[in-house]
């Protein structure tokens, strides 16, 4: 249910020679959580399509607040409950640029 040793291998691998911090988005499966103490965030969407990317990109751009707890455990690293809150921090786009 989790990523391949690859795609495990390939994210370890930009987390130790990022500059800078990173985030994975997860679209759908939670259980790649338990990549979260290998990269500095992840985001989890819980669901796949047009509207969990976009949800996705403007919580990044900080246009949209994030905020969630996992409604499920990820054994051996985080309880059910677990998340966090943060408000949006970017007026974002006017509507007719979008």
């Amino acid at each position: 249910m989790g990523l391949s040793t690859a795609q495990l291998g390939l994210l370890e691998s930009l987390a130790s020679e990022a500059a800078k911090p990173f985030v994975v988005v997860a679209l759908g499966n939670p259980y790649v959580g338990d990549l979260a103490p290998k990269v500095p965030a992840v985001l989890l969407t819980y669901e796949t399509g047009d509207a969990p990317e976009a949800a996705a990109v403007r919580a990044l751009c900080g246009e949209a607040p994030v905020g969630g707890k996992l409604p499920i455990t990820i054994p051996g690293f985080f309880p059910a409950g677990h998340g966090l809150q943060r408000a949006a921090t970017s007026p974002g786009l006017p509507l007719a640029a979008k």
